[in-house]
């Protein structure tokens, strides 16, 4: 889990291996990236890109714009 400024969260779930981001004050689910290989660790840089990392054999880390989620 990250912040993105003062007002949202994002999330990975490694399970369904999606991410999303979330308003803090209204719950609404602002994005949904989906397809991305087990993440496991978010992580928010300079408010704009969420890097997104995972631990399988095939390590990778993506990187999505904070506001699209792609």
């Amino acid at each position: 889990m990250t912040t993105v400024g003062d007002n949202s969260l994002v999330l990975s779930i490694k399970d369904t291996d999606t991410v999303f981001r979330i308003d803090i004050n209204s719950g609404e689910m602002l994005w949904t990236s989906i397809g991305i290989n087990a993440p496991e660790g978010v992580v928010c840089y300079n408010r704009r890109y969420i890097l997104v990392a995972n631990t399988n054999a095939d390590t990778r880390i993506w990187i999505l714009d904070s506001e699209a989620g792609w």
